[in-house]
């Protein structure tokens, strides 16, 4: 059996709110301190406390990820309430949601933005593929993640329709010389073994001056073999990364600073991470843990490099920031597509993708704290885009290219957009405060494909156009009845852009064009802190309205007896999702951390979408309606200056589909089994050293995170159907350990 790797699907999402990710993963407070403290965040583009943000926020901080030795997203985005996810199965590929804003593992353009520091990442127009890479970069010395949920239109702009992950990585520290290294090990059981190392080093160059540079290497066990007679591989799906980031900081006073950062990763995947299965069952098809490939293994290659530059300068009145940025993301894929063509040579689909990214955003804010706070900037982007895709015969002895050109595709496009914003909070009283923000962006859009090859018939040439205005806001009203209580309502909007249509067929009256979609989100929410700073509780109500939505579809013309086949990029349908999110905090004695989260949400088609194969009331695929998740951590001291710490974190997901029930591409819809899986933890600090201990999926069970079947019912006369899925890494067992200098 043959399958074709195309990106799967996943989802994981959890329930609730702020340092949920923080607590989940491992304590990160000290044995000294009883309270919980206070987190820090920049969700309004402005340092604020979590504690008074009227939004529903997650924060995972950079403590908690080295000590459960995260280097994937998979590896934490799991923590993270409201999150899902749709793995590929390689590093740095999936399709991301929050709140069940997707429409799946076929989704074209991405619905929730990605931010590094204050810079976006990847692209913002659904002809670049935005929806298909995800920004996954090295997790060691970040200060923290941001998980803003709903609609962020306003202060962040497209394709932020369902919410937005934001990193934010540590600066360098003037007048410090400090240095770091950290290394890991892990074996995966019935797999091979992984590693990672990591180091940094702060040091100042003058008194106003100071540079921070991080570099590592890491290398992902494989655990998956390839069954094929004559290319039997074991534990073919690993993957390695290189990562180099520096930063240089000049600040000589409190009144200006500049911060400029340069940032570097590559990921080489070998093979993918995906197991034969029946389609219905999902139970694996022949041996556990194993996958069928027939001549070409998959490999993938993701680079990335982002420069930028952040200036700030504080007036008094306000303080003017400028980031300018420019960045470069490459992918170069290659798959085995033979099963499309059961005849003939073993087909080869290589895959070439290039996007360069320049960002201009300038913003003034007033201080915090009086009784008008006010925001205005405005954003300006231009991307440019390549697009290669070949599907070649070649040699089954050599893998050398035939002369035989199934199909070649090149595309280019091109997007720019221009933005301005502005968001404003009063307070009425001490206790009652309103906010409202408004943003316009425009943006033009062009594209010229060429398509040529066996199964197109005679070279073609397209090309598109177009342009599009949106309106998005944000309004919200908080109340303060006491210092530790937060009530509040919001209600905000989110799109993503338009764009000009990828196959205009001339004469058949198809649309040259297809537009934004939009969110509409109503939350109400209570964020509670007790007065001896020991428990906190996050609780929110949300619905968001979803319409006009995109996807990609293929429409069957007959044009003078021949059958054309053309993917088109459309709007169909709405949707709407709603739950709540539930979140507890809880430090009884110093050391002592508890945290449960749970959450739901109901994602459901408002109306039948005939392009997305759904029915009125059919469920979102992807989103579980239950997630739930606990954990318990212990740090303690050990005598002199050693303190040692415990910990364990279990998290539960409900079942979910993979597919709409009437898939037009034939792909057969069924259900993912719900999962529970339990890490457990240990380590010791003594002076600079650390050392960690950890044992992941304690019960090996074998998850499915994602699935596809990808049937070709509709081409006779081969009804080729491919059945896969993405699971989690089996029991994993691994050691860290680092030293501070």
């Amino acid at each position: 059996m043959r399958k074709i790797l195309w990106p799967a699907a996943a989802t994981i999402a959890l329930s609730s709110y702020p340092a949920l990710a923080q607590q989940a993963a491992e304590p990160s407070a000290s044995t000294s301190d009883v309270t919980l403290g206070e987190i820090i965040v920049t969700a309004n583009k402005r340092e604020e406390r979590l504690q008074n943000v009227p939004a529903a926020i997650s924060v995972v901080l950079g403590d908690a990820l080295e000590k459960i030795a995260a280097a994937q997203f998979t590896q934490y985005f799991d923590t993270i309430p409201g999150l899902s996810a749709v793995p590929a199965g390689q590093a740095g590929k999936a399709n991301v949601a929050i709140r069940g804003i997707t429409t799946g593992a076929g989704q074209i353009n991405a619905s929730v933005g990605t931010y590094i520091n204050d810079v976006p990442f990847g692209s913002a127009g659904g002809l670049a593929l935005g929806g298909t890479f995800i920004a996954d970069p090295n997790t060691f010395d970040i200060e923290r993640i941001e998980v803003l949920k709903g609609p962020q239109g306003t202060l962040y702009g497209a394709s932020t329709l369902g919410g937005l992950i934001k990193t934010v990585y540590t600066s360098p520290k003037l007048g410090v010389l400090e240095g770091r290294i950290m290394l890991d090990g892990s074996t995966v059981e019935g797999g091979d073994q992984g590693y990672m190392v990591n180091a940094l080093v702060n040091a100042p160059l003058g008194k106003d001056l100071a540079v921070r540079i991080v570099g590592g290497v890491r290398r992902d066990a494989g655990f998956v073999d390839s069954i094929s007679p004559g290319n039997a591989i074991e534990n073919f799906n690993s993957a390695r990364a290189y990562n180099a980031r520096g930063v240089l900081l000049y600040k000589p006073d409190n009144v200006f600073s500049a911060e400029l950062t340069a940032i570097y990763q590559r990921t080489n995947s070998f093979g993918i991470n995906q197991v034969d299965v029946d389609p219905v069952t999902m139970v694996p098809v022949s041996q556990d843990l194993s996958t069928a490939y027939t001549f070409i293994r998959p490999s993938d290659r993701l680079e990335y490099q982002i420069y930028s530059g952040k200036l700030v300068y504080d007036f008094g009145f306000a303080a003017l920031t400028s980031i300018s940025s420019y960045g470069r993301y490459a992918e170069n894929q290659r798959l085995d597509a033979t099963a499309a063509i059961p005849f003939g040579p073993p087909i080869l689909n290589a895959q070439r993708i290039t996007l360069g990214n320049f960002t201009q955003e300038v913003r003034l804010a007033s201080p915090s704290g009086g009784r008008f706070e006010w925001l205005i900037g405005g954003f300006y982007t231009h991307q440019s885009n390549t697009w290669k895709l070949n599907i070649d015969g070649v040699d089954a002895r050599t893998l050398e290219l035939l002369p035989l050109q199934v199909y070649d595709f090149n595309g280019d496009t091109r997007y720019e957009e221009v933005a301005g914003f502005a968001n404003g909070t009063v307070k009425l009283t001490d206790a009652l405060s309103v906010t409202g923000g408004i943003r316009y962006a425009y943006n033009r859009q062009r594209y010229a494909y060429s398509r040529a090859g066996l199964i197109v018939g005679p070279p073609s040439d397209t090309q598109g156009r177009s342009s599009d205005g949106v309106v998005t806001y944000l309004g919200s009203v908080q109340y303060k009845p006491v210092d530790n209580l937060l009530l509040y309502f919001k209600t905000a909007s989110g799109y993503r852009p338009g764009g000009p249509q990828v196959s205009n067929l001339t004469g058949l009256n198809l649309r040259s064009t297809f537009d934004p979609d939009k969110t509409r989100n109503y939350e109400v929410g209570a964020k509670w802190s007790s007065a001896d700073g020991k428990f906190n509780a996050y609780i929110s109500g949300f619905y968001i309205d979803w319409t006009a939505i995109q996807l990609l579809t293929t429409v069957v013309l007959n044009v003078n007896g021949t059958t054309i086949r053309r993917s088109l990029i459309d709007n169909a349908g709405a949707a709407s999702s709603r739950g709540f999110d539930l979140a507890l905090r809880y430090r009884p004695v110093r050391g002592l951390n508890l945290a449960v989260d749970t959450g739901y949400t109901n994602a459901r088609l408002d109306e039948t979408a005939p392009s997305l194969g759904g029915g009125k009331g059919e469920r979102i695929p992807y989103v579980p309606r239950w997630t739930a998740s606990g954990s318990v951590g212990y740090d303690f001291a050990l005598g002199g200056s050693v303190t040692g710490r415990v910990g364990a974190t279990g998290r539960y997901v409900d079942a979910r589909p993979n597919y709409f029930l009437a898939d037009p591409a034939g792909n057969v819809s069924a259900f993912m089994p719900a999962y529970f899986i339990l890490d457990l933890r240990a380590g010791a600090t003594f002076g600079p050293w650390d050392v960690g201990v950890r044992l992941t999926n304690v019960t090996n069970r074998r998850a499915i995170l994602s699935s596809s079947t990808l049937a070709f019912q509709d081409v006779p006369p081969f009804g080729v159907a491919a059945n896969a899925a993405v699971v989690a890494q089996p029991r994993t067992y691994g050691l860290t350990v680092s030293r501070k200098f």
